[in-house]
């Protein structure tokens, strides 16, 4: 009679109230890691982090990579007649009512069934301690019901893979990963005494699970089951994933996004990145005791802009501050800069690779005194010819490079080459030539990049989108994007400063420059070969100065290295040759040298080809100080030639010197020859309580 109830009434009941259980297949798929895995382009897992905070699982473990000892020791202690009730034993449920008719203990009575359904409707997890008297009739009418539609194998293993086992760890392969570093299918004895004796009280003290795992495997020493409970349930388990190679990418694919899927593809390359990884952290090593304690590398591949290699930080302890981005922290730039200076001037034909810059002393006055800048050896070399200049990162003849190139023209293309934040013209002055410019490892790769492809940007990526390669934009010529390329690839050219051994210098063809900022708090290295682009960063994220760390010593050796890395299957091409490139002799010294179409000279020209106004830059804007008198404020311009040889004219009024008494407004300055010739202008603001007349 009771069970023509079950059958005939109660489970019809159930099922049109709870609605259908869901299938084998249908919460084998909804099981969601709280793990996520970054594949890099081979789909190997790159790294593993977790991203699910509500529970800690790993994926589903089928039970034939389950231990057979696991499931025969949970069947013995838990549901010892599992593989012949029909969902629910009768037998347990009777001795477990006599019990609690005689008051005694009471005796637990719910199948590994039972127990699952509990796992998988919410409505029947126990709303106090236990569940109450019609939560157990749900429960077992609707094991009844499960046991109809899933197989017993299908069971065990919904089970092992949804219950908790201690604190948050929930299914088998994160218990045996979180607790013993191992995989359910390597579980020895003592690991399935102290996993079974956990499932009555997951949470329960060391030495209480130690007990109990004494009493249910007594063939187990009871001091070995006490020592292995004490270790790995004592403090906090460590989970052990696959790969941690790359966290700061990590962060950036999965940052405030929701649904995020169990694997992510990226672009990275798996080998590349723990070469990378090791290489900085053993140069890092080698740099201690010159107080360098972090460092940031990036390589992007130059056809497609996928970031083969993000290493964000060393990762290592004598770092304070491991855990920031040093790919896309801002740092000052140094003398990274220059090349697309350069590049500007040879597009806009102000300069040629043969072109003679002065390289003498420079006295340049300045909101707040006089800039005095110097090149990085302190020495004068009087002339030298842009290559000279740009190979050897000359600091002097960059500044006059500027000049010629205007300041606004060269933020405009810094601004295209993808540098962000860039402040208003008065921010800056000509020490912009030598890299006050704040700027990410992220950004100065990627216009290098652009360099290395002709003078057409695009952006990067760290995952494949097929769009980016229809993003793209030309900022320099093929023509100035070769001259820059075949003048960072000169080994001679660059010996003025470097020397001929360095680790600039690759086996095959390869464009590259450093640069080190203001008090030594930065050191960059970063070039390209026709394949690859390469930036290292190294320093400090406290922001403190590096000691007596050069471009030669600091993040060039790792770039040699990696670069080398790269090219073991394949040597980089030579830069290819545009057709608008002409290639001859100079007349007078019979060297090779290599211009633009129309620019190539018949005899090599001085890069200055009329007088220009050095001071004040164009756009600049002056503040008079209300607490000195007019009197004692003066401006004195500057032209690339000396006075005598040009009339200053200011506002359509020639002075009679180059030295003036500011007046509040907006002013045009211009220089004239001797024959009345205009040859430069600038346009300048002054502000202040005094009204211009």
């Amino acid at each position: 009679m009771i069970l023509w109830l079950f059958v005939n009434f109660l489970i019809p009941l159930v099922l049109s109230i709870h609605g259908q259980l869901p299938s084998y297949e249908t919460v084998k798929t909804a099981h969601v890691a709280s793990e996520v895995q970054l594949l890099d382009r081979s789909g190997l897992v790159i790294h593993e982090s977790r991203n699910r905070f509500e529970y800690r699982r790993l994926d589903w473990t089928p039970l034939s990579q389950m231990s057979p000892a696991l499931t025969l020791h949970l069947i013995r202690f838990e549901d010892k007649r599992f593989y012949s009730h029909p969902g629910v034993d009768l037998k347990a449920l009777a001795h477990a009512g006599v019990a609690w008719g005689l008051s005694q203990k009471k005796r637990g009575a719910s199948t590994i069934t039972m127990q699952l359904v509990g796992l998988l409707l919410p409505h029947l997890k126990p709303k106090y301690a236990r569940r109450t008297f019609f939560q157990k009739i749900d429960q077992i009418i609707t094991a009844i019901i499960l046991e109809r539609r899933w197989r017993k194998t299908e069971i065990l293993e919904g089970y092992l893979n949804l219950v908790s086992f201690r604190s948050e760890l929930q299914g088998i392969t994160s218990a045996t990963n979180g607790l013993f570093s191992t995989h359910p299918n390597a579980l020895t004895t003592p690991h399935v005494a102290l996993l079974v004796s956990l499932l009555r009280n997951p949470n329960a003290p060391p030495n209480v699970v130690a007990q109990r795992s004494c009493t249910l495997f007594p063939d187990v020493s009871c001091a070995l089951l006490t020592r292995l409970s004490l270790a790995v349930l004592k403090g906090p388990y460590h989970m052990r994933g696959p790969a941690r190679l790359a966290p700061h990418v990590f962060r950036q694919v999965t940052y405030l996004k929701k649904n995020v899927p169990r694997t992510i593809q990226t672009t990275l390359d798996k080998q590349i990145q723990s070469t990378a990884n090791k290489l900085l952290r053993h140069h890092l090593t080698l740099l201690k005791s010159e107080n360098v304690k972090d460092g940031a590398i990036l390589i992007v591949e130059n056809k497609t802009g996928h970031v083969l290699t993000y290493v964000g930080s060393s990762g290592a302890s004598l770092s304070t501050a491991y855990h920031v981005d040093g790919v896309r922290a801002k740092r000052q730039a140094g003398s990274t800069l220059k090349p697309f200076l350069y590049g500007l001037a040879f597009d806009t034909k102000r300069l040629t690779p043969a072109s003679r810059l002065p390289d003498q002393a420079l006295h340049l006055p300045v909101l707040g005194g006089l800039f005095n800048p110097k090149n990085y050896d302190n020495q004068y070399r009087t002339w030298v010819t842009a290559r000279n200049a740009l190979a050897s990162s000359l600091n002097i003849p960059a500044i006059h490079t500027l000049q010629l190139v205007g300041l606004e023209p060269f933020i405009n293309h810094l601004h295209r080459l993808g540098f962000s934040n860039l402040k208003h013209l008065s921010f800056y002055g000509p020490g912009l030539a030598l890299g006050t410019l704040d700027i990410s490892l992220w950004e100065l790769v990627n216009a290098y990049r652009t360099l290395a492809n002709k003078g057409v940007y695009g952006p990067l990526t760290l995952t494949p989108d097929p769009k980016i390669q229809s993003s793209k934009n030309s900022i320099f010529s093929e023509g100035a994007s070769y001259l820059v390329s075949k003048i960072l690839s000169d080994r001679q050219s660059r010996s003025t400063t470097f020397g001929l051994l360095n680790p600039l210098t690759t086996q095959f063809p390869t464009a590259v420059k450093t640069g080190t900022s203001k008090d030594m708090r930065d050191n960059w290295c970063v070039g390209y070969s026709s394949h690859y682009t390469v930036g290292v960063w190294v320093g400090n994220f406290t922001g403190t100065s590096m000691w007596h760390v050069s471009g030669i010593s600091g993040a060039a050796p790792i770039w040699h290295r990696l670069m080398h890395v790269l090219h073991h299957n394949h040597s980089g091409q030579p830069f290819e040759l545009p057709d608008s490139i002409v290639e001859m002799n100079l007349p007078d010294t019979n060297q090779k040298e290599w211009f633009m179409a129309g620019t190539n000279p018949r005899l090599t020209q001085p890069a200055i080809h009329s007088p220009t106004i050095l001071y004040p830059p164009d756009n600049t804007q002056f503040a008079l100080d209300p607490d000195i008198p007019l009197k004692h404020q003066s401006l004195f311009f500057k032209a690339s030639e000396p006075t005598s040889q040009v009339t200053w004219i200011l506002n359509n009024k020639v002075l009679e010197s180059s030295q003036w008494t500011p007046e509040a407004g907006t002013h045009t300055l211009i220089i004239k020859n001797k024959v009345g010739q205009e040859l430069d202008r600038v346009t300048f603001r002054v502000i202040g309580p005094i009204a211009s007349t």
